[in-house]
């Protein structure tokens, strides 16, 4: 009984963590500085079979005008550079629409007739779960928050099958994809002029001591 009692949190614990397989997007930093690009990464979680994905990014932002003030930029986002989920990145592909006045959408896709199951291992975390590098833009006069997800809803991770089929991972993938809640990064708070001329005039009083401290050492010596 004792025994039965202690497995039971054990396996939940173990179900909770199997579950635990959305499309993840990994950023490096909290915040952004305005008018400067920023950088995210997008890896797929452990699958098996996969011929071909299309895997549509969201963002959003607090204030502004996506596509101007926001937007993804398609001249740096590339598929990833080491890690990448197929052996090949010839037929990677990326796209961006506007979904609204608010919204953008980056669309990435590639296949791979040959599937991801040759050598029996599939698709492995921190092996070849990398799909790729997004550069993301914003004009300096943008100072409010962005918001980025998947859209789960027009995800696809399929089989090499001509028939599209999707792998037997996906409904986990989906259902996990969507409980992930939207991720933010803000704008760097940027000093403002009075605060930067009052740190200008500190480090020029520390310079001034320290010449002072030096001068008066050396006729010290002298003496």
């Amino acid at each position: 009984m004792f025994l039965r009692l202690l497995l039971i949190p054990l396996m939940a614990l173990m179900a909770t963590v199997a579950s635990s397989a959305p499309v993840r997007l990994l950023f490096p930093d909290s915040t952004f500085t305005p008018g400067s690009q920023f950088f995210f990464s997008v890896e797929l979680p452990t699958a098996t079979n996969l011929g071909s994905y299309q895997i549509d990014l969201l963002l959003s932002g607090s204030s502004g005008t996506a596509g101007v003030d926001y937007f993804f930029d398609l001249a740096g986002t590339d598929a990833a550079m080491t890690g990448y989920v197929f052996p090949s990145d010839g037929q990677f592909f990326d796209t961006v629409n506007l979904d609204s006045a608010m919204s953008q959408r980056l669309t990435l896709s590639d296949i791979n007739f040959d599937g991801m199951d040759v050598n029996g291992a599939g698709v492995v975390s921190g092996t070849n779960d990398a799909i790729a590098n997004i550069v993301v833009s914003t004009l300096p006069t943008f100072s409010g928050s962005l918001m980025f997800s998947v859209d789960a809803d027009a995800l696809i991770l399929d089989t090499p099958d001509l028939t599209p089929t999707s792998i037997n991972e996906f409904a986990t993938i989906q259902a996990d994809t969507v409980a992930v809640a939207p991720q933010t990064v803000t704008a760097a708070a940027v000093p403002e002029p009075s605060g930067i001329a009052m740190l200008a005039v500190a480090a020029v009083g520390v310079l001034t001591l320290r010449r002072r401290r030096k001068i008066a050492f050396g006729e010290s010596k002298l003496r």
